[in-house]
């Protein structure tokens, strides 16, 4: 029996008047590839999208943005740990906001030991100037690292969504496409691409993750690929 059956399984077993509130809750993803097979959820899915379970919301599953001013909606941050399960290829999360200040690239140059003049404040500019003019930058001013971005957007890409993340295997076809200025604000959001079994206890996934800026321009981008821990085992490959 696959994931999907198994999910079917369960969700039959529920009454009706629990469909929503607990099989939608850890299976939201399945709610819409399964309302032909599971006659009680289809008035459910013909009626305006609400809240279910742990905050996740129906109509949040859309395809990909492309670009600043897409409506497409994020999941919500969600408190339990996303698991293989849970996941599906077109399903969006998008970060809180976080700045990045002078502090934070000088602390990141100390840490790498790179200490390019591109990365420096002026001599006579105030570590709380965002805007200070820089001779040594081509930019006009000093520019963050490219690598402190991707890091932070590493790091805002952990609860964003909150999987239940195994390992870093790969990071393809990175692109840094704008230069970040000290003081500015970024925000992180990741489509998740494409699952693939691995193992018996992990699927291996791919994610598109994008950098953003306040006024939405694209900063970086490009693919992370991790492994994914799964509640249950895979079924075993044929031999």
């Amino acid at each position: 029996m696959d994931w999907w059956q198994a999910i079917g399984e369960e969700c039959r077993r529920l009454p009706k008047s629990a469909l929503r509130a607990d099989c939608s809750s850890d299976f939201v993803s399945v709610e819409m590839t399964m309302a032909d097979s599971i006659t009680t959820a289809e008035s459910s899915a013909s009626s305006p999208a609400t809240s279910v379970g742990e905050g996740l919301v129906a109509d949040s599953i859309l395809p990909a943005a492309h670009g600043p001013d897409s409506p497409t909606k994020s999941l919500p941050k969600s408190d339990r740990r996303l698991h293989v399960e849970d996941l599906h290829p077109g399903q969006i999360w998008r970060s809180p906001f976080r700045e990045v200040t002078a502090e934070d690239v000088r602390q990141f140059a100390l840490l790498t030991g790179d200490d390019d003049p591109l990365h420096r404040m002026p001599e006579n500019a105030s570590s709380t100037s965002a805007s200070a003019s820089s001779e040594s930058s081509p930019f006009g001013k000093p520019v963050a690292h490219g690598l402190l971005g991707l890091s932070v957007l590493a790091g805002l890409g952990t609860e964003f969504p909150n999987a239940a993340t195994l390992a870093l295997v790969g990071i393809t076809d990175w692109q840094f496409d704008h230069p970040i200025y000290f003081g500015d604000s970024v925000r992180v959001e990741t489509t998740l691409e494409s699952i693939q079994p691995h193992g018996r206890r992990a699927g291996r996934v791919t994610w598109m993750r994008r950098l953003l800026s306040e006024e939405g321009r694209q900063l970086q981008h490009g693919r992370f690929i991790t492994l994914v821990a799964t509640r249950g085992r895979n079924p075993r490959r044929p031999k």
